[in-house]
């Protein structure tokens, strides 16, 4: 597989009251196309940092992040929309991240109009395709997001970074807040769509579970650093770190043990 994205030797320090600490301590990771891959740690253990210096979103105080041969800054994310459209990320809250002054449809469509050079008719052709990979109906193209679900906005912020096409998405938190159902749901959603299209996606989760039920390759990050990075296809004997077990025996998510285990089924 293409490394699209490599983060190497990260650091990034924050100040609190008065202290200095290593949010991400001389980390490296990698993001490959074609993977479902999972980031897992419990809030404060410096993983959505990185993801924020892995997608340009901030700069680290040391380390480099390659993106196709150059080096990857906010500055040139801003600058540079192929690169913006290559990488999207999905963020936690749903509601905050849409606009309430669009409608649906302009939500999705906003992306392909930036992005995307097609006609009118492609456009909406593209908003109404994504929308049934959403398993959403049409009739709520309309509609602004103070008007949807909550599993119905996440949804739409989904089919948004798809609009752009992109190589591989990121996702912060995804599922954190929904429901049982709904989360299993979401997962189950994000698991097709990841198969279909072959793109690459990044789960950042705190619920091992979720990571368990949705990827092939799992990092486990703790205290700024990565403890272990397993391939995974079922059987969680491949954790090694005590942390990793900790995180795993103490689940107390809505997806059953079964739902996790039959991926090596």
């Amino acid at each position: 597989m293409r490394h699209i994205l490599t983060a190497t030797d990260i650091t990034k320090y924050f100040v609190t009251d008065g202290k200095k600490f290593a949010a991400v301590n001389h980390e490296s990771f990698f993001l490959d196309k074609s993977e479902f891959c999972s980031l897992v740690g419990e809030s404060g253990s410096g993983k959505t940092t990185l993801v924020k210096i892995i997608s340009g979103l901030i700069s680290p105080d040391s380390g480099t992040v390659m993106c196709d041969g150059e080096i990857l800054t906010p500055r040139l994310r801003r600058k540079n929309k192929a690169l913006c459209a290559k990488l999207q990320l999905v963020l936690h809250n749903s509601r905050a991240a849409l606009d309430p002054c669009f409608s649906v449809y302009e939500t999705i469509a906003e992306p392909i109009k930036n992005l995307k050079k097609c006609s009118g008719e492609e456009e909406r052709k593209t908003v109404e395709k994504l929308m049934e990979q959403m398993e959403l109906p049409q009739n709520i193209l309309s509609r602004r997001s103070g008007e949807l679900s909550g599993g119905q906005q996440k949804r739409i912020c989904i089919a948004r970074a798809l609009a752009a096409d992109p190589d591989y998405i990121i996702f912060d938190e995804a599922v954190s807040g929904l429901d049982a159902a709904v989360r299993k749901s979401v997962l189950d959603l994000l698991i097709r769509i990841q198969k279909n299209s072959g793109k690459g996606f990044l789960l950042i989760t705190h619920d091992i579970d979720a990571a368990l039920y949705t990827s092939q390759r799992i990092a486990v990050m703790k205290s700024g650093r990565i403890l272990e990075t397993v391939k995974y296809s079922g059987d969680i004997k491949v954790f090694e770190s005590e942390y990793a077990k900790t995180l795993i025996n103490s689940s107390l998510s809505g997806i059953k043990k079964q739902d996790i285990s039959a991926k090596s089924g």
